[in-house]
């Protein structure tokens, strides 16, 4: 993971919020805001729990993998009770990575879409991935 996308991402995260993940302080908005960061950085970018521990440690907040452990099952309760959380995730996403959007989306859609919703989803996703490979072979 590029740190440059992790800084992005962070910057996006406090400004939403109007917070700094990285003081130190136990304030629900800002544990709500690491919590977000802790989920997108896991889910929607792979990264393990060390690597996101190391992120906050070398910004100043001390951090170990147990705590980036409790932030992600934490967000659970976040995006229950903040109807912020989840509208927050879907713009920071589409607007700092289209790879990492896409992903999250196809995720969200498999939890929520209709039967018959997601066949017509599987039948784009196909017919855009088909043409990707025809193009891919013409290069």
């Amino acid at each position: 993971m590029r740190l440059n996308t992790l800084d992005k991402l962070s910057q996006r995260i406090n400004d939403e919020f109007g917070v700094n993940i990285f003081k130190n302080t136990r304030k629900r908005e800002v544990v709500d805001a690491r919590s977000v960061f802790c989920h997108i950085a896991r889910h929607n970018y792979n990264m393990g729990l060390e690597a996101i521990a190391e992120y906050f440690e070398r910004n100043g907040k001390p951090y170990d993998h147990s705590t980036a452990v409790h932030a992600i099952k934490m967000f659970e309760v976040v995006r229950r009770f903040n109807p912020r959380a989840e509208q927050i995730v879907n713009e920071v996403l589409k607007d700092t990575d289209q790879d990492a959007y896409a992903k999250y989306l196809i995720d969200e859609i498999i939890l929520i879409a209709s039967d018959h919703d997601k066949a017509r989803i599987v039948k784009i996703l196909n017919s855009v991935y088909v043409r990707s490979l025809e193009k891919k072979k013409a290069v």
